[in-house]
This record gives C-alpha cells, sequence and structure tokens, in this order.
C-alpha cells in the first residue's frame, strides 16, 4: 500500500435557472459525479474496491429510474438532491472501510517490523558473544607463541601456529557474522521506517477525513480531546505554546502521553500549556474540542494506544560491594576461560541491559561468572560478589 488518497470528488456549484434545462443540467452532471465517484474506488489508496464503486453504481441506476417516473420538474430536482446526497454518505462510509482494512495491512507491517528488529538484535548479540570468543581465542594465540618463543620449544611454536589459525578462522566467523547482523539490522529498520511512515500517511489520511479540528491535531501526531478516564495523571506545566515541547518533555520524564491545551482555553492559567499521562488507554478523540490535543511521547497513537516509556540504561555502577542477593538469579554467564573474564563480564552487562527482567547483575570479583537478577532483596554478605545496578533513565 503505497498510495493514501481520501480526496472527495465535490461536484462544481450549479448554476441556477429555470424550466427542463435547470432540471436536466442537474441530472446529467449528478450522473457524471456519480461516475467519476465509482471510478475513483478503483485507485483510492492503491487498492481496488469494487463492491464501493458497484454500490454508486447502482445509486446511479436508481436515480436514473426514479428520475424518468417523476412527473414534475420539482420531484425532479428532489430526486437529483436525495441522490446526491445518499452518494456521498456512500462514498464516506467507504472511505471508512478502506482506513480500516488500510489500518490492518499497516498493523501488520509493524509487527512484522518489530518481529524483525528483535531478530537483529539477537544476530546482533551472537556476533558480539563470537567476538569475545575470538579475543579469548586470540589472546591465547599470543600467550602461546610468547612461550614459544621463549622456550624455543618446536612443539610449541607447531601448538602456538595452530592456536593462530584457530584464532584467526574465529575472527573471520566474528566479521562474517558482524556483516550479517548489520545487514539484518539495516534491512529491519528500512522495514520499520516504511511501515511507520505509512501510519502517519494513514493517520493524516483520517484525521482529513474527519474534519479541520482532527487535521490540525494529526500536525503534531495528536487528536483533538483528552482521557475522560482509565489514564494516570501526570502534572502539568503551564505558559508553553508549542506541543512538541510537551511531547519532548514527555519523552524526557518517561510519561506515555502528552497533551497541549491551546489559546482558547476558558482559564487564562491554562491557556497554552502542557499536560501529562504516565499511562493512558486507547482514545480515539473528540472532534468538536478545539482546545485540547493529546498524543503519544514514545511511539504509537492514541486510537491505537500509545506505547510505554522504556527504561534505558545511561551508565552502569557497582552499588553493592561484597554483598549477594542469592534465591533472585535468572540466568547466568560463565566465562569460557580464564583470558575471557572481562569480556564475560560486560556480555552479562549487555545481556542485563535487553532484559526487562533483570534488575541488576552480581558478579564473582574478576567477572568470571555474573548471575542476572530478577530484584535485589534478601542480601547476604559474601566476600567476591560484586553487584551492578544501572543508572537509570528514560531512552
Amino acid at each position: 500500500m503505497d498510495t493514501i488518497s481520501l480526496n472527495p470528488v465535490k461536484p462544481a456549484p450549479v448554476q441556477k435557472s429555470g424550466g427542463g434545462k435547470t432540471t436536466l443540467y442537474i441530472v446529467v452532471f449528478f450522473l457524471c459525479v456519480i461516475s467519476t465517484m465509482a471510478g475513483a474506488f478503483y485507485f483510492m489508496m492503491g487498492q481496488k474496491d469494487a463492491a464501493s464503486a458497484k454500490k454508486l453504481e447502482d445509486l446511479k441506476k436508481k436515480a436514473e429510474a426514479d428520475m424518468a417516473a417523476a412527473k414534475s420538474e420539482e420531484e425532479k430536482r428532489e430526486i437529483a438532491r436525495k441522490a446526491e446526497i445518499d452518494a456521498q454518505k456512500a462514498t464516506l462510509k467507504a472511505k471508512e472501510e478502506m482506513l480500516k482494512k488500510a489500518q490492518a495491512r499497516v498493523d501488520a507491517d509493524l509487527a512484522d517490523a518489530a518481529k524483525r528488529v528483535r531478530e537483529a538484535k539477537e544476530m546482533q548479540r551472537k556476533a558480539d558473544d563470537a567476538a569475545a570468543d575470538a579475543a579469548t581465542k586470540q589472546k591465547e594465540a599470543d600467550e602461546a607463541m610468547k612461550k614459544a618463543e621463549e622456550t624455543n620449544d618446536a612443539n610449541a611454536k607447531k601448538l602456538a601456529e595452530e592456536k593462530k589459525r584457530i584464532a584467526e578462522e574465529a575472527q573471520k566467523k566474528v566479521d562474517q557474522a558482524n556483516a550479517a547482523a548489520k545487514k539484518s539490522t539495516d534491512e529491519a529498520k528500512a522495514q520499520a521506517k516504511k511501515a511507520t511512515d505509512l501510519q502517519k500517511r494513514l493517520n493524516n489520511a483520517e484525521a482529513k477525513l474527519k474534519g479541520k479540528v482532527f487535521e490540525n491535531a494529526a500536525k503534531y501526531g495528536a487528536v483533538p480531546g483528552y482521557y475522560k478516564s482509565g489514564a494516570a495523571w501526570a502534572g502539568n506545566r503551564l505558559n508553553i505554546r508549542d506541543p512538541n515541547w510537551c511531547r519532548n518533555y514527555a519523552r524526557g520524564k518517561g510519561y506515555a502521553s502528552w497533551g497541549h491545551r491551546g489559546p482558547n482555553h476558558p482559564d487564562k492559567k491554562y491557556k497554552n500549556s502542557c499536560f501529562f499521562y504516565k499511562t493512558v488507554p486507547k482514545y480515539a478523540g473528540e472532534g468538536k474540542d478545539e482546545i485540547h490535543m493529546v498524543g503519544c511521547a514514545f511511539g504509537g497513537h492514541p486510537k491505537n494506544g500509545c506505547r510505554p516509556g522504556k527504561w534505558g540504561f545511561q551508565r552502569w555502577r557497582s552499588y553493592f560491594r561484597k554483598r549477594d542477593f542469592p534465591g533472585n538469579d535468572i540466568w547466568v554467564e560463565k566465562a569460557k576461560s580464564f583470558w575471557s573474564r572481562r569480556a564475560n563480564r560486560k556480555r552479562a552487562l549487555n545481556r542485563c541491559v535487553s532484559d526487562n527482567r533483570c534488575a541488576g547483575l552480581t558478579c564473582t570479583g574478576n567477572g568470571r561468572i555474573c548471575w542476572g537478577k530478577n530484584k535485589l532483596t534478601g542480601s547476604k554478605g559474601h566476600g567476591d560478589r560484586y553487584t551492578w545496578v544501572a543508572q537509570r533513565g528514560w531512552n
């Protein structure tokens, strides 16, 4: 679906004159409009809609039959007027149905894009693991070569050469894994961007169909109105004219949704101000509200539900020294060799970042073994344990 066009086919103003010529003009012109509308459905939004086109053709035939049976000019005028209203209603209903179908396709595209992004991240994680393993092999090869040169032992040199070969092969696999992960990531991002762009265009098309108030709010990815129930309130910021400022502030605080009140608010205090929600339900908007608008801070759309803010990991700090939290383990990472302890801790920290269940990471002092923790409770002393906790902020 690459085209979204919801421009209605509007008849030109009819020149008023008397007698049968006026009625004939109305009838002929109206029938042309009906035919044009019917044809337009074959191209609207890049898809065919034969059912809607057929309905308009049926309206045209009915109007022709009623016109032929009419006995007076006034009756013919009334038939033409009613047929035009019916055609406009049919056109509006057809557009709404097409929007629903388009939304279903966009939802499927967005879900598929999200899946591919997750798969790309998993590929990158495996590539990082391979890199850590390759680094360990390279270090082992360097140590073996150093020992062989010191001892001038032929067998030691042969062993060092073999370890060097293994390390080089491991590095080639790392390069291949990184290339595959990058390709998958780029493709996933491109698909996600395409789906997101289509969603924005679809939102704009729907807003245009619903009227000026919705169209004005759509410029900010929002809908007119505000949540009447089911939302968790998060406060106000006064004297803010730009709705974009409200959205950026909401992202910085981790709120799911932002709102803006315009200059026409009846209370002077709240003219040009922001308001925020921690969590919100789905909300289709209110077309009569010319004062308020609400939008999503972290993606999504109010009509489909706002995505919640995500905790980001800005940096790590060793929070608990010589303490452990037994009984809260959700997974364990072990170094494959003595030389890969530092890489193991880094890998475990990255794993904890990407795991929403992970509240912290406990490692041995040298980093050889790390445990992901789902909660940091039940603390007990342990001389060789360090627990790493994220300095959290909102992405």
